[in-house]
């Protein structure tokens, strides 16, 4: 599971997880970013965060026990929503903090399950070298939504806050 349909950081997670041949799966808030997910994420299972039970949703897009591995760049936003998405002895790892630094959750949702968080830690060089070596010999598409001049800036912000955007919103100068 990787919350965020529309985000360039989901995107390039949900094709490395299809690749590896796991079951993928993610969310969005918007039926803009719902529809254009079902088009350019194929083989992934896009759920709409607003549903009223969205932790019944996402276990049973999981085959009922929940994910063994979740990504969250998120942050504290869907913290709780993501625990309790997570099967017995699931992983969550911790990597961004897009909604916030600072996130509380239920301690019993974790020790009682044998549930971990796991911070990504810093990248190696020879990890960057990697990832674009997938990009350019294995097929990884980045989508970028835009492409705007620095001086948009401002409005690439609200187009990010607002999630108007699927991809990556690039800055020219």
């Amino acid at each position: 599971l990787v919350m965020g349909a529309g985000s360039g950081v989901t995107i390039a997670a949900l094709q490395l997880a299809r690749r590896a041949g796991a079951t993928a799966v993610t969310t969005a808030g918007s039926g803009a970013v719902l529809d254009r997910a079902a088009v350019e994420l194929p083989g992934v299972t896009v759920i709409d965060r607003r549903r009223l039970d969205l932790v019944g949703a996402l276990r049973e897009a999981s085959g009922g026990d929940g994910f063994d591995l979740i990504l969250d760049h998120v942050g504290p936003a869907q913290l709780q929503t993501q625990i309790d998405a997570l099967a017995p002895d699931g992983r969550m790892v911790l990597s961004g903090t897009t909604t916030g630094t600072d996130g509380s959750f239920s301690l019993p949702s974790l020790y009682h399950a044998g549930k971990s968080l796991l911070g990504l830690g810093g990248a190696k060089r020879s990890t960057f070298t990697d990832m674009l070596d997938a990009v350019g010999q294995d097929g990884l598409r980045m989508v970028v939504d835009d492409v705007l001049p620095l001086a948009d800036a401002g409005e690439a912000h609200r187009r990010i806050e607002i999630g108007d955007f699927f991809g990556k919103l690039v800055l020219v100068p």
